[in-house]
Order: structure tokens, then C-alpha cells, then sequence
């Protein structure tokens, strides 16, 4: 009876660790200084939520955001996850994002692998969640213009997904004479060093999943395209940042790596 009760108590604080795990979520706050911005501005970037619309996940992304009172929300894809049967519920949710702040959003490889995308697209957009694949647009934020730009996931074969994020990027790349603050959301973080060759001045990234189990002094585990022990999961590399994300793809979950939501400070000095 000992035994019993003493493995029941393991698997109950097992259970409890990895609902922990992948539930609390976390927030992560970046400072970018630029001659550019003349006035602060606050960006709330957010990355994989993979179609979670559990009640309490969500409370807590809106608390971040009621909390943190963002000028801008950019989502750097995989809001909807591939074997999602449904997107009804999610585009109800997200829409609910404008009332914090204008919303702009990438496509990531799972929406490019989700049967009704085009129907997301269309209801998202419906609802002023702006999408972003291959476009630039200029907006104005406290008076000030800034350049958003987007490129679609280059899912096909791997051997021809760098070159179709380079030619993508060459659809919209950033005018380094335009005297405008620009920022590219691209859904993935193993192209980085693509993006850090562009003029842009911030790049926001994702897809990593924080390399799903995270190992102390070592960092994550696993990331898709990356393979073991990923280079580039979660941080700042170089004028790119990649978010750990918010949801997890069908039978994965994270370990020592919570849900990840972020803030960027855009600062004079």
C-alpha cells in the first residue's frame, strides 16, 4: 500500500510539473535602441499558439496583454495548427486582439499545411487581423511611420526552402533610404542569417518551439530543419528575436521551456 501511494504521488506531481510546464506563461522584454523611433513604442510579439483555445491559456494571453498595454501586436505564424478541424473558435479569439492594438500576422508551415486556409485568411482579415505574406505596408504609431513586411513560409521540398525565403525577402526588402523604422515577420528562425542581411532593423521570428525540452547550459533539444541541439530556438541573434512560442504541436509537449509571450520596447536612448 506504501508503494502504492508513494508511485500515485509521483505520477500526480509528474502530471502537475508538465501542465506547469506548458501552461504558465511566461513574458520575455527586449529594449531596441534606434536613432528612427522618436517616440517609445511597445510591440507585442506573439509566435505558434497551433490552435490552443483552452479558456485558462487564453485568460492568461489576454492578461499579458491588458498588463502590458501594447501599441502593436505582430504575430510571426502557426496560429492555427495543420489538424486543426475547425478555425472558427480561434479567428473569434484573435479578433479580439484589435481592441488592444492594431494586429498584424505571417503564415508558418502549418498554415500553409491547414485544408482551409484560405477561408482563415479570409475571415481573419474579415475581422482586421491583418495578413502580411509578401507585403509591405506603412503604418503610423504615435506619428510616427513605420514599414511592416511579411514573407509567406516557403514550405516545399527542403533543398528549395532557403531559396524561396530569398526570393521572398527580395519582394520586400527594406529601403535602408527610407528614414522609416522597418520590421519583417518571418515564421522561421533557421533562415535568420537571410533576414539579418536585409536592411530591416527588427526581425521577429519563431518556429523553434524553444527547442521543445530546453537543457541547462546547453539550451534546446530539438527544433524542426534544425535537427539536435538547434542553433538558433529562443533570444535575440543579432537584430532577429525568436519566441519560444505558445502552443505545441500534436503529441509534443515542453519541458524546462514554458509558453513564451514577448515584449519589445522600442526606445530613442
Amino acid at each position: 500500500m506504501k508503494l502504492f501511494r508513494r508511485l500515485l504521488l509521483v505520477v500526480v506531481l509528474l502530471l502537475l510539473f508538465f501542465y506547469e510546464e506548458n501552461n504558465y506563461l511566461t513574458t520575455t522584454y527586449y529594449h531596441i535602441i534606434s536613432e528612427k523611433i522618436t517616440k517609445p513604442i511597445r510591440i507585442a510579439h506573439l509566435s505558434d499558439l497551433h490552435s490552443r483555445t483552452n479558456d485558462n491559456f487564453l485568460y492568461s494571453i489576454n492578461k499579458f496583454l491588458k498588463q502590458n498595454r501594447p501599441d502593436l501586436i505582430l504575430i510571426s505564424g502557426d496560429l492555427v495548427d495543420r489538424d486543426a478541424s475547425s478555425h472558427h473558435e480561434l479567428v473569434k479569439y484573435i479578433s479580439n486582439f484589435k481592441e488592444f492594438a492594431p494586429t498584424y500576422w505571417v503564415s508558418g508551415n502549418h498554415e500553409e499545411k491547414y485544408q482551409n486556409i484560405k477561408s482563415f485568411k479570409e475571415e481573419l482579415n474579415q475581422e482586421g487581423i491583418v495578413n502580411l505574406d509578401n507585403i509591405k505596408i506603412k503604418i503610423k504609431i504615435k506619428n510616427q511611420t513605420l514599414l511592416i513586411g511579411g514573407i509567406k513560409d516557403p514550405l516545399g521540398p527542403e533543398s528549395k526552402e532557403k531559396a524561396i525565403t530569398s526570393a521572398n525577402l527580395n519582394e520586400i526588402n527594406a529601403n535602408e533610404k527610407s528614414g522609416a523604422f522597418e520590421i519583417l515577420l518571418a515564421h522561421r528562425a533557421e533562415y535568420l542569417e537571410l533576414y539579418n542581411a536585409t536592411a530591416f532593423d527588427l526581425i521577429l521570428s519563431g518556429h523553434a518551439h524553444g527547442g521543445v525540452v530546453r537543457l541547462p547550459f546547453i539550451g534546446g533539444l530539438y527544433a524542426p530543419r534544425q535537427g539536435f541541439l538547434p542553433q538558433y530556438t529562443a533570444g535575440l541573434y543579432g537584430k532577429t528575436i525568436v519566441s519560444r512560442g505558445l502552443g505545441n504541436t500534436k503529441n509534443s509537449f515542453r519541458i524546462f521551456n514554458h509558453p513564451e509571450a514577448i515584449i519589445i520596447d522600442l526606445e530613442n536612448n
